[in-house]
């Protein structure tokens, strides 16, 4: 029960988290966000019969959590600590208010045949500036993107090496892409879709503990390691 104590998730009513983490809690250094993906009536891709990957991800953002209790200089907040929906607008206001260091979104793929197989991590896209002439308040949110985008981008790196210790060679590269849940974010923020759902070996493999328990540990170490060298 230890570990759930650091948990900090606030709920509105009885339906979704709304994020009003507004204070460091106090002995920690960073904060990170993990979002695991879907949830309730949100079932994402079927990875078996009765698992589906609001299950998975739920399963590997709190063993990322548990994890991390155990590193002093890190807290760690969780979009959902149950299956329960939480709507994109409900994850985008914990990111904007939790005042968290990094968000991690947690997803499964599906699609593209199925021989279709590995990780993918996505991060937003840099902002256009071949506009007109901008205003000042426009560079300074456009050089605060860029350092958030440059950021996220130095995360993924590690975590695509981390991960290629899961799915050996299985990494199909680092995407800068319009993702919903990324749009804006005010913070390092990347979207990680752990396997193929639609692939038999990838399947197999999301949904046994063990592997469940290392790709938790990869990414838990890749948090360590990015905050490791922003002090």
């Amino acid at each position: 029960m230890k570990h759930l104590i650091r948990l900090t998730t606030i709920w509105l009513a009885t339906f979704f988290i709304l994020g009003t983490v507004n204070d460091r809690a106090m002995g920690y250094e960073f904060r990170v966000l993990i979002d695991a993906g879907h949830g309730g009536v949100d079932r994402g891709a079927q990875v078996s019969r009765r698992v589906f990957e609001k299950d998975v991800t739920l399963a590997i953002a709190k063993k990322i959590a548990e994890i991390l209790s155990h590193e002093p200089s890190v807290d760690t907040v969780l979009t959902r600590l149950d299956d329960r929906e939480v709507t994109l607008e409900a994850r985008r206001s914990v990111m904007k208010s939790a005042n968290a260091d990094l968000f991690i979104s947690l997803h499964i793929n599906a699609g593209f045949g199925m021989t279709a197989s590995g990780y993918e991590i996505y991060f937003s896209e840099f902002p256009d500036t071949e506009q007109k002439e901008p205003e000042a308040g426009d560079v300074i949110d456009d050089m605060l993107e860029t350092t958030y985008i440059n950021n996220s981008i130095r995360f993924s790196n590690i975590v695509d090496r981390e991960l290629g210790l899961v799915f050996p060679r299985e990494g199909r590269g680092l995407r800068g892409a319009p993702m919903a849940i990324l749009e804006d974010a005010p913070l390092a923020a990347v979207l990680i879709e752990l396997g193929f759902a639609s692939n038999v070996d990838n399947r197999r493999a999301l949904r046994d503990n063990n592997t469940q328990e290392r790709l938790a540990g990869v990414i838990a170490d890749s948090i360590k390691i990015y905050f490791a060298g922003a002090r």
